[in-house]
């Protein structure tokens, strides 16, 4: 059964013709997840897409044209809708980083600017626990930025601006 299966593959391989050293291509792989996303039932992300309505657009139904549209995809990145309560079409859709994948999310409370006053704050020598209440955010996060492990843009907008300003 194994080479049954391993025949198919390398026939439906061969029909988009978009392969990497015999497997799909990071492209053809994300195309055909946002696929399974939008058109299955029972999985785990099910109330995030199929049951939240979310489509693929016509023309996408077909790799090729999804390719014309979004173009390789670039290594680290993957598909991101911008907004999420719209389907995938070539108006909604980009590769993403993890980064700005994890900024794009209803969870996220923080936007740049907030991002830029967190920052701020704690660079001024504000406790993570005021400024934890005052944006509603862990007390982690306030270190995190000033680390420059997430919102690195952010950071160097507050460092730049407190420079202005003292």
């Amino acid at each position: 059964m194994d080479e049954e299966l391993k025949a198919w593959q390398s026939k439906s391989n061969l029909q988009h013709g978009h392969t990497v050293d015999g497997k799909d291509s990071p492209t053809y792989t994300s195309w055909q997840a946002m696929l399974a996303r939008c058109r299955y039932s029972g999985r785990d992300n099910e109330s995030r897409y199929k049951g939240k309505g979310i489509t693929v657009c016509e023309r996408w139904q077909d790799f090729s044209n999804f390719l014309a549209d979004m173009g390789e995809r670039p290594e680290g990145k993957t598909l991101d809708r911008e907004n999420g309560d719209d389907g995938y079409h070539p108006g909604n859709c980009r590769w993403a980083t993890p980064c700005e994948q994890a900024r794009n999310t209803k969870r996220n409370v923080l936007n740049f600017e907030s991002a830029v006053e967190v920052a701020k704050l704690r660079l001024s020598g504000v406790a993570c626990s005021a400024i934890s209440a005052q944006f509603g955010i862990s007390e982690s996060l306030p270190r995190e930025i000033v680390k420059g492990r997430c919102w690195k843009d952010a950071l160097e907008q507050a460092k730049s601006d407190l420079e202005i300003t003292q």
